[in-house]
């Protein structure tokens, strides 16, 4: 990938600040877009469900009988949250008058229907909750808003595809997951991660001696993908992980590789036996939520010390989580610092990804 010409400019301060820009961003890119919302562990069993914002739109996706749906997470009746908790097990009952909904959306118990409303099976079927599309990929499950568009795949880009596939076939179910609160515009929480210019400076005790100063940078449509190489110290860790807890490993991602999915999955696989996914939410003009979740390679045999399994993963989850707090400190000071701008930021050659993000907000938001 080429570097950006000479004194390329970042977006405009006022599109981190101003609630129009939220709102357009929320009509324009996330209720058209695919956005990622659930792991297929999440959905495993009847009646899982979560929730998610998508473009300010309440959504509950919900295994129906063994069917992942999603609907707008709007009761028929009074209009109601069904489902309030961020994930959890219950059926699609409303919980301010207990109609209760079924495959499809369509309401299988209205409580003193007879009496109250007389509502014939034709009706009921005109009450089903909307629709929102669903579609999986690779144990990852995605939600659109709008009713037409492109395919999950022609979003994704069939390398894309493929890696989620990949992902799902050699990765357990995640043993961290979290939502992080952050106060900065979302943009923000994504361009700390489509660079490493910053390593030197904000990590110095953690995520700088984890690689060596490699790094390559490759664009993919709207995506794009950065890799890097694993210190010898980190190396040698791996090794000596994957040998005590019997890890799979993938053989094609050996050291630190790391994919942006627009509009706000960040992806990195480390050593082949790590995977950290992390989406960025935007919770209004100036603030997101970062949630996250963690997940090692599935073990190649039986056995092995749950002790030390346990004490790798809280290793891990605490690494990740000190490198993450990093990264909120210094995008919420980016944050509080343009309304006092005197213009946009500069990019170099180190932030080649940050100038393609833009480029693809900008073609969405047009």
């Amino acid at each position: 990938m080429n570097a950006p010409p000479l004194g390329t400019l970042g977006l405009p301060p006022d599109a981190y600040l101003d609630p129009a820009v939220t709102a357009k961003e929320q009509a324009r890119i996330f209720r058209r877009a695919w956005i990622l919302v659930a792991l297929d562990s999440e959905l495993a069993t009847a009646n899982d469900f979560v929730t998610a914002d998508l473009g300010g739109v309440p959504v509950v996706v919900q295994n129906l009988g063994g069917e992942i749906q999603a609907f707008r997470n709007i009761c028929s009746h009074r209009l109601a949250r069904i489902q309030c908790a961020p994930r959890g097990n219950r059926p699609l009952t409303c919980p301010y008058h207990g109609w209760s909904y079924g495959s499809g959306g369509i309401p299988t118990v209205i409580p003193d229907n007879r009496e109250s409303f007389g509502y014939t099976d034709a009706d009921r079927a005109g009450l089903a909750l909307r629709r929102v599309s669903v579609a999986r990929r690779g144990g990852f499950v995605f939600a659109r808003v709008a009713a037409d568009g492109p395919s999950l795949e022609a979003q994704l880009g069939s390398d894309n595809a493929a890696l989620l596939d990949h992902l799902g076939t050699l990765f357990d179910t995640p043993f961290d997951e979290r939502r992080l609160p952050w106060a900065s515009d979302w943009k923000i929480g994504i361009e700390s991660v489509l660079e490493v210019y910053h390593v030197d400076a904000v990590h110095p005790e953690t995520f700088r001696p984890f690689t060596q100063r490699r790094w390559e940078v490759a664009k993919d449509g709207d995506h794009s993908r950065g890799k890097a190489y694993l210190s010898a110290d980190s190396a040698a860790w791996w090794e000596n992980v994957r040998r005590r807890l019997s890890l799979g490993r993938s053989a094609e991602f050996p050291d630190y590789d790391h994919w942006f999915l627009w509009p706000n999955v960040a992806i990195g696989m480390t050593d082949g036996s790590l995977v950290s996914v992390q989406t960025y939410e935007p919770t209004g003009p100036q603030s997101c939520d970062l949630h996250f979740r963690l997940a090692l390679a599935r073990p190649t045999r039986e056995g092995g010390s749950q002790a030390v399994r346990r004490a790798a993963q809280q290793s891990l989850s605490e690494f990740n989580v000190r490198v993450l707090e990093e990264d909120r400190t210094v995008s919420e000071s980016v944050q509080r610092n343009h309304p006092h701008a005197h213009g946009p930021a500069r990019l170099g050659a180190g932030e080649t990804r940050i100038v393609d993000f833009h480029e693809t907000w900008r073609r969405w938001m047009a």
